[in-house]
């Protein structure tokens, strides 16, 4: 059971690099069609490398909260930067100006 949790959070890693990568192509190339899907995609993913996580944690007898928590806390920080840059540059292309 534990080979196969750290198989599948290694994919999901490898996953979640991957749509890392292609959300900070849309960023930089202002692909502004495809800021919602690479957002929600990225939040997906994310979730899926933090349930695995936890299961691997769980299964492993060598793994302690506090590595866990840390893992998580780099993960997260990194996934949530880029959801936060998208985020941002929705808003910006989203703001109209209103004259009167």
């Amino acid at each position: 059971m534990y080979a196969l949790v750290l198989g599948l959070h290694i994919c999901t890693a490898i996953l979640t690099g991957m749509v890392i990568l292609y959300a900070l192509y849309v960023l930089k190339f202002n692909k502004t069609g495809s800021y919602h899907l690479s957002a929600l995609i990225l939040g997906f993913v994310a979730s899926l490398e933090v349930v695995t996580g936890v299961l691997l944690a769980e299964l492993s007898p060598t793994i302690s909260a506090i590595a866990l928590s840390t893992h998580m806390l780099e993960y997260l920080g990194v996934c949530i930067s880029v959801e936060l840059w998208i985020f941002m540059r929705i808003k910006k292309n989203s703001t109209t100006v209103v004259t009167i």
